[in-house]
């Protein structure tokens, strides 16, 4: 269950896992319905768009890890972006000269 204060990769690993569950739902649904007889092809079609649907939309809304910041990061970029705008920043050409 989603909960305010989690952090966003906690809130994708837990819809990640839900989404997951149910396409495993879905595949054992599958799983049971080949073991019987007489097999409907046309419902397998069904559930099987069904999943490729819900696999997509994983696909589309999983979230980068490498690109969320810890906190930390996050001033430290702030800091950067200021000393870069206001001149302090030093080239990494000149940096590697003073080396």
């Amino acid at each position: 269950m989603l909960q305010p204060n989690q952090t966003l990769p906690e809130r994708s690993e837990i819809f990640y896992r839900a989404k997951t569950n149910t396409i495993f739902k879905k595949i054992a649904a599958h799983e049971s319905c080949m073991a019987s007889e007489t097999v409907n092809v046309q419902q397998m079609t069904e559930e099987l768009k069904a999943i490729r649907a819900d696999l997509d939309y994983i696909k589309e809304h999983m979230v980068d890890v490498d690109t969320i910041m810890a906190p930390e990061e996050k001033e430290r970029l702030d800091k950067a972006i200021e000393e870069y705008k206001s001149g302090k920043a030093v080239s990494l050409e000149d940096f590697e000269k003073e080396l």
